[in-house]
């Protein structure tokens, strides 16, 4: 419904920062103590997008506008907490509310169709999981110890990944390598990025979602790619 076309990287670059200076000028508005609000508070609204993106309303809305009574039932879900749920996201620019009452997708809400032209439905649901707000939940221990928590919490050195859904770890590393390098498609075609040109990337850790211990103190992120970058503990 929207198209997403990267820039190049100079182009990137110039407008991050112009975000960074709007975001300096934002917070200068503001009392520090109403600015931290708001950032303590965003882990709330990362869980109101997790919702949606679990309940499938950009989906129910691909075809068009639908009021709160058509939409809970599309997606099983209570009209009044339906509402609440999307005037809240209305306020982060996610969804949009026409004068009929109706809602509908904003070019931020359509990222979260599961066939959109760069869908992170599936991102938010994996970030939004008991499981990896777990490891995030961990997160003090980690800096305090410098040690992974990972293995404490699931007995393992890795988050091993099921051969029957995704094969091997192996092919799981050469598809995100492709995919982040390249811009190839990926899987059902459905992700596509433009290739940048990367530079040669240093070592990493090849467990995928493996925690690499102390690499968070020492400033090193278990990726060397900018736009993939993987929480280390």
């Amino acid at each position: 419904m929207f198209s997403s076309t990267i820039p190049s990287v100079k182009v990137v670059r110039s407008i991050e920062v112009v975000r960074d200076q709007i975001a300096r000028l934002h917070r200068s508005m503001m009392p520090a103590a109403a600015v931290m609000m708001e950032l303590v508070t965003g882990a709330w609204v990362a869980q109101a997008i997790v919702a949606a993106a679990d309940l499938g309303i950009a989906d129910a809305l691909a075809d068009g506008p639908l009021s709160a009574d058509e939409l809970a039932t599309a997606v099983n879900a209570e009209a009044d907490t339906i509402n609440r749920l999307l005037r809240a996201l209305i306020t982060r620019g996610i969804f949009r509310q026409h004068r009929d009452g109706r809602y509908d997708l904003t070019p931020l809400a359509d990222s979260l169709r599961s066939d959109a032209e760069v869908s992170l439905a599936a991102f938010a649901r994996f970030v939004g999981s008991p499981q990896h707000r777990e490891h995030w939940s961990h997160l003090t221990d980690a800096i305090r110890t410098g040690r992974a928590v990972i293995p404490a919490l699931r007995g393992k050195t890795r988050i091993r990944v099921p051969a029957r859904r995704t094969g091997t770890r192996r092919n799981l590393q050469r598809r995100h390598d492709e995919l982040v390098r390249t811009g190839s498609r990926i899987g059902d075609g459905r992700l596509r990025l433009q290739p940048y040109p990367w530079p040669e990337p240093r070592p990493y850790s090849r467990n995928i979602g493996s925690p690499s211990e102390s690499a968070l103190l020492r400033g090193r992120s278990s990726t060397p790619y900018p736009l993939a970058v993987t929480p280390t503990f």
